[in-house]
């Protein structure tokens, strides 16, 4: 079932993401071509209080023209360690800091043109701070009932598969 790489040309260069078209042997022995996006990784905070209500942020997503609720996320930095990006990220979007930062697991997001992973992270003991948001940053957060989160995410009104893989992991946990 592996495809074997032949060769391989970066199409693209943006900011922090990059384009290389692939070329592959196929398991029949055939050539394609795979366009790939690659990606330097991210993680997402899954942040609990203490009243076990997950913290959402409402962000707009211009790739979707549209404002999404997702948790707490970010690309890592080159050569950061995914729990030190993981509190970053919350600190930098919410304010929160955690006591605890516990690794839920990995989720490829698009495995079929992209090589990006996010790791997902569980945050609990949180303290509230200031927050640090990029210049190109804008968004809302709100404490959200857990069942609130899962009648959304049931109903459609949470698409973000980030989201919806975190909360899936943390059912995982307590089952």
């Amino acid at each position: 079932m592996k495809e074997i790489i032949k060769k391989q040309e970066q199409v693209f260069q943006g900011d922090f993401l990059k384009v290389d078209r692939v070329l592959v042997e196929l398991p029949n022995g055939r050539e394609g071509i795979r366009d790939i996006v690659r990606h330097p990784g991210a993680v997402a905070v899954l942040a609990i209080n203490d009243e076990d209500e997950i913290l959402l942020e409402y962000q707009y997503r211009t790739a979707l023209d549209e404002v999404i609720l997702e948790i707490p996320a970010g690309k890592v930095d080159p050569a950061e360690d995914r729990t030190a990006a993981a509190h970053r990220e919350l600190e930098e979007e919410t304010g929160f800091s955690a006591r605890s930062m516990e690794y839920l697991g990995d989720v490829a997001l698009a495995a079929g043109y992209s090589d990006e992973k996010i790791s997902l992270y569980l945050a609990r003991g949180l303290s509230e701070g200031q927050e640090h948001r990029d210049e190109d940053e804008f968004l809302e957060w709100e404490f959200v009932p857990r069942s609130q989160v899962l009648e959304w995410i049931r109903t459609n009104q949470i698409q973000d598969s980030k989201t919806i893989c975190a909360m899936f992991y943390l059912s995982l946990r307590e089952f």
